[in-house]
């Protein structure tokens, strides 16, 4: 019982994570530079998904404490100047380019730097992959409005359930295969000694556990 009050704790815990849309084009969204070394810091740019092929590139979760994460590193502006890169870096509680608020506006919100007037923009409005984000001042606008969507499933990794046997029909007694024979049984067209045909029909219902076989002669 311990052990599965323990593995339930962890499963609740667990922080799911999200893309980073665009508001001005949903379509646009966050993006770790795959370009460059693999090594932090590594910039970000806006990448289009019309499709909602999200990659491994564009999931980031947000806690209460103002940290934005990529994996293990943490949204960073380079500075705190207009123009300065938005990258990931090496996590660093005493960084204070590394704390963000998410500031509410009739679009999404906004990305704001801790402290400042400053927020993730789009280089130039751009609406194209590849562009790269960086810090500016704040303007309450679609175009540096941002929205979380689109989660992915937390680590840990969801369990195996056991296999299940598959459903069996039940067995078909011999009297219920007679019984189906017999309503399966052909409708047949005698002639009559006046050359009128009769019609025999042979079916069959259960009653009381047994087969009951009933004829119905049509004379036309």
């Amino acid at each position: 019982m311990a052990r599965v009050v323990a593995l339930a704790a962890v499963v609740v815990s667990a922080t799911a994570k999200d893309v980073i849309h665009w508001t001005l084009n949903p379509s646009y969204v966050f993006d770790v530079s795959g370009f460059v070394a693999p090594h932090p810091p590594k910039p970000l740019m806006i990448w289009n998904r019309p499709g909602n092929d999200f990659n491994d590139n564009e999931f980031f979760e947000h806690d209460n404490a103002g940290t934005i994460k990529w994996n293990d590193w943490c949204l960073e502006a380079a500075s705190g100047d207009n123009g300065a890169v938005i990258q990931v870096n090496t996590c660093n509680s005493n960084n204070a380019n590394q704390k963000w608020n998410l500031k509410g506006t009739s679009y999404g919100s906004l990305i704001q730097l801790q402290n400042t007037n400053k927020c993730v923009n789009v280089q130039n409005n751009e609406q194209k992959s590849g562009v790269p984000l960086q810090i500016w001042d704040c303007v309450d606008d679609q175009k540096m409005s941002f929205s979380f969507g689109g989660s992915q499933a937390p680590v840990p990794h969801p369990h195996h359930q056991p296999p299940q046997a598959p459903a069996q029909s039940a067995p078909t007694s011999a009297r219920a295969r007679a019984s189906l024979r017999v309503i399966a049984a052909v409708t047949t067209m005698v002639l009559g000694p006046c050359g009128s045909a009769a019609r025999k029909t042979v079916s069959s219902s259960p009653s009381h556990g047994s087969a009951v076989s009933q004829v119905a002669i049509a004379i036309r």
